[in-house]
């Protein structure tokens, strides 16, 4: 319950946590790896490399009581659906076609048109068939964010359709792996490659585990960024099937217990420490790295030295433009370095509408700034009064809409714009995904890549008691 709580106080995501929208699109470079050549910026400090992790702590098995999951997919007065080969509920066979189910005179009920089929105080639809699903059509993802977008999303498995005020609550009741297997591609593209994908499902089964302990409600995890993305069958492939099937029953431990899984899409350069993005939750292994190749000896809560790092090109694993990558992934290198623009006029509606009306714009104050360069405190200045704004999503919220991709910017005034220059996407804490692929690109395993995010932590097997 604590990790739900924290991610809607924070209303943050991905990619992936927050998912941009992949774009596929046929390659035609070489299978060659190209790899970005260092050039130390002149006259700054010195560098030191990065070193490889090759030990990893001992495993040691978690006991479970149960290995299935209940993810929340939707909850809405109405909800439109539909059937491919067949659903049983109350005795009824739901054959393929379209749908509705709302509650009326205080029961739920399966309308086909204006015919009622079916109603009772909870409906449990079993599938038919193993390929038997159920679809939402036209649900809606990232809503407010760069990537939003809808789509027609199918379901295996058992569906639970329950009352929840004067809502319904639509419930998918299946195997944690076969979850998982909706889970890894709709958090990360399946063009990311196998070892990527391995250390997803690693993190993806962890936070299934960590929410099947905290949960006691109608379902255990909902399918939405701020726990994380399920698009049921939508996303799968073989390789991502495999990446779960190769990790199975593994997961991350801290102290013998699966820990609090956060990721994003793409760092800007260092990761952020956990209490940083979230008040009052220090997590011992949510804490800065570098996702850079090399470690610059740069202080980042420094305005100089945050402006030369993005004027300057320093090598980075999450810079997916400088390796030969599927062009799938494409969308992903504007987040190296990037430039977002905002009107005075934008920011000063929405300070009225969210805090105080300071009249027409004057200036951004950068009060804070943290280790890895995130923006976490701001006073927006007007001619009828000022503004501190704290929190790195809500600055990125009151600064842009939809949001800047990070808070990892500074800016400059352009007129009657302010331009935004920045680096990275997301929140910053715990595996920077983009990086995941190149360094996996240049050799590193999946517990490699994992290790070095989450330090501290063990690979552990899950067992049935």
């Amino acid at each position: 319950m604590l990790k739900r709580i924290l991610f809607l106080w924070a209303s943050s995501m991905l990619f992936f946590c927050c998912s941009p929208v992949v774009v596929d699109r046929k390659s035609d470079k070489s299978d060659d790896i190209q790899i970005e050549k260092f050039d130390v910026p002149q006259n700054k400090k010195e560098i030191r490399k990065q070193s490889t992790i090759q030990e990893f702590p001992e495993t040691f098995f978690y006991p479970v009581d149960k290995k299935i999951i209940r993810v929340g997919l939707l909850e809405s007065k109405r909800i439109n659906f539909k059937i491919d080969q067949g659903y049983r509920v109350l005795g009824t066979i739901l054959k393929s076609g379209a749908y509705i189910s709302d509650i009326y005179n205080g029961k739920l009920r399966i309308l086909s048109g204006k015919r009622v089929l079916v109603s009772g105080e909870e409906l449990v639809l079993e599938p038919e068939f193993k390929n038997s699903s159920f679809i939402i059509p036209s649900k809606k993802q990232g809503k407010g964010w760069h990537w939003e977008q809808k789509g027609n999303i199918p379901y295996n498995g058992e569906i639970i359709i329950s009352k929840k005020g004067s809502t319904c609550l639509v419930v998918n009741k299946l195997d944690i792996e076969d979850y998982l297997k909706g889970v890894v591609p709709s958090e990360m593209p399946s063009k990311a490659g196998l070892e990527p994908l391995k250390a997803q499902a690693v993190l993806a089964r962890t936070n299934a585990y960590h929410s099947i302990v905290e949960q006691n409600g109608k379902y255990d995890i909902f399918s939405d960024v701020y726990d994380q993305v399920f698009l049921g069958n939508l996303k799968r492939s073989d390789v991502s099937d495999l990446a779960v099937d190769l990790t199975k029953n593994e997961i991350l431990t801290y102290e013998e217990q699966p820990i609090y899984v956060y990721f994003h899409a793409v760092s800007g350069g260092r990761t952020e420490k956990s209490s940083n993005v979230w008040n009052n939750v220090d997590l011992p292994y949510i804490t800065p790295v570098w996702t850079t190749k090399t470690v610059p000896s740069l202080d980042l809560s420094n305005e100089n030295d945050f402006k030369f790092y993005i004027e300057n090109n320093f090598t980075s694993f999450f810079n997916l433009e400088k390796y030969n990558v599927d062009e799938g992934l494409s969308y992903l290198f504007k987040y190296y370095r990037w430039e977002l623009r905002s009107s005075k006029k934008s920011i000063e509606a929405r300070m009225s509408k969210k805090y105080k009306n300071i009249g027409k714009f004057k200036s951004i104050d950068i009060l804070k700034r943290t280790s890895s360069g995130k923006v976490i405190s701001i006073k927006i200045n007007g001619d009828k009064g000022s503004y501190k704004v704290d929190g790195e999503l809500s600055i990125r919220r009151i600064l842009s809409d939809p949001p800047l991709y990070s808070s990892n910017f500074y800016y400059d005034v352009k007129g009657d714009d302010i331009l935004f220059l920045g680096s990275g996407h997301g929140h910053g804490a715990g595996l920077c995904q983009s990086s995941a692929i190149g360094m996996a690109i240049e050799g590193r395993s999946y517990k490699e890549i994992v290790s070095l995010f989450y330090p501290g932590t063990k690979f552990s097997k899950v067992i049935s008691k």
